[in-house]
């Protein structure tokens, strides 16, 4: 049977709960060999991240966040210049992490909506500016063109009857 839309399957088996709560970065269990100095004895050593509790900022929601992070994210988080852009950056398939997953979706969204009202208002600004570069250029062509219609410059006789020549020469008073 097929997923609902947006469903995202979250068992991963080989990551614990823990990490998958907080942001590991990669870093998980490991279990390793200790040898003796005569290569003798040999005991199991398990090998945990390096995890600490950080308040960390985000930006685009605009407050400090309480995270258990290792500290190899901590280090990827400062290159990449913050918790958003290293959330972002950093794709699903290696963030290995439901809370991550979750904070990526809302600060896309976040920036999403942003760069969407940024890109109205530039579009707005840019269509007034052209209607106030084109009105003043538009009305002195219709002054200029009213007027060469009309009689006036080099022609003597005008070419409109004298009815459409005052209505555009009115026109062209009301554009400016």
């Amino acid at each position: 049977m097929p997923h609902p839309v947006g469903y995202v399957l979250r068992a991963v088996s080989h990551i614990p709960a823990k990490a998958r709560k907080s942001l590991y970065a990669g870093k998980r269990i490991d279990v390793a060999n200790r040898v003796s100095s005569d290569y003798e004895v040999r005991s199991r050593v398990i090998r945990k991240p390096n995890v600490v509790k950080r308040r960390l900022y985000s930006q685009a929601l605009g407050e400090k966040l309480q995270l258990n992070v290792t500290t190899t994210a901590l280090r990827a988080i400062d290159r990449a210049g913050g918790l958003d852009r290293y959330l972002l950056k950093t794709p699903d398939s290696l963030l290995y992490s439901d809370l991550g997953s979750d904070l990526k979706f809302k600060i896309g969204l976040l920036y999403r909506h942003k760069w969407h009202e940024q890109r109205q208002q530039q579009q707005g600004q840019q269509q007034q500016g052209q209607q106030q570069l084109q009105l003043p250029g538009a009305a002195a062509a219709a002054k200029k063109a009213a007027a060469q219609l009309a009689g006036g410059g080099r022609r003597s006789k005008s070419l409109l009857p004298p009815a459409a020549a005052a209505a555009l020469e009115k026109a062209a008073e009301q554009s400016q």
